[in-house]
């Protein structure tokens, strides 16, 4: 079974709400030794329906550092990203945020704002065209 059936199937299992928060989460352990899903109650019963699932913390770390918007890994290193110039990192970590922008921001690009140390590609792109089409957002 492959990390991205295994990954859909523990999508399913735990519904989009619980999925996204267990890849943030996931995302904000970075830098620890601890992977919040390892000692889940939840990982131990999708375990029991999935026994190909990682039991290693790296292993479930890897799965879960993915964008659940645009279907893709996430990088972990913004400088990894060509894209992301010192320019486009001030206007997405420094843009006004507003209900209105949080809405957009879970909906559209989750992974492409703030500290930028895990990001999503797609999510800076999908960001800056928000913020193109919001100009009044686009102000620190």
């Amino acid at each position: 079974m492959t990390a991205d059936e295994i990954r859909s199937q523990f999508r399913a299992f735990v519904g989009e709400e619980r999925f996204r928060g267990f890849i943030f989460s996931t995302v904000n352990s970075l830098g620890t030794d601890f992977v919040p899903l390892c000692s889940h109650e939840v990982w131990r019963s999708f375990r029991e329906e999935c026994p190909a699932a990682p039991i290693q913390p790296e292993g479930i770390r890897g799965m879960l550092l993915w964008c659940h918007v645009h279907e893709r890994p996430l990088l972990i290193d913004q400088l990894s990203n060509p894209t992301l110039d010192a320019a486009t990192l001030a206007t997405i970590t420094h843009s006004s945020r507003t209900s209105e922008w949080y809405e957009a921001a879970e909906r559209s690009f989750p992974h492409g704002h703030g500290g930028l140390d895990v990001v999503c590609p797609e999510c800076v792109a999908a960001h800056l065209k928000w913020l193109a089409a919001h100009p009044r957002w686009n102000e620190p």
